[in-house]
């Protein structure tokens, strides 16, 4: 996340426009995957790493860095935590972990999982 905050604190308006793209990439990601177990997850996590990286206009090294924040993210209420999304976001950082996505989006889906407090417990 180091890149994006940097480039947040520099004002570069397309960062702020991806970000805001990803709560609707990941709103129809999840409608179509909420319920599915880890290796449908992962399946799916692996073919839409490359959609994200298209909507994020082939900046590929931010959407490396923001996929997995903002997926778990996306499931994360600022006021009630993950709440009854739990479960899925564990699921979804298992799912990271056997997906094929890239070895940077692994290492950012694991720091994220750390973040959320997903591997704790």
């Amino acid at each position: 996340m180091i890149e994006a905050i940097s480039r947040l604190m520099d004002g570069e308006p397309k960062v702020v426009e991806h970000f805001k793209m990803s709560k609707a990439f990941w709103a129809k990601f999840f409608e179509a995957n909420r319920n599915a177990d880890v290796a449908a997850l992962a399946h799916a996590l692996g073919d839409a790493q490359g959609s994200f990286e298209i909507q994020t206009d082939w900046d590929r090294a931010l959407a490396k860095e923001i996929f997995a924040y903002t997926c778990l993210g996306y499931l994360y209420d600022t006021h009630k935590g993950f709440d009854n999304n739990k479960p899925l976001a564990k699921r979804v950082v298992d799912a990271f972990d056997k997906s094929i996505c890239s070895l940077e989006v692994k290492s950012s889906a694991r720091e994220a999982a750390e973040l959320f407090s997903l591997t704790d417990d």
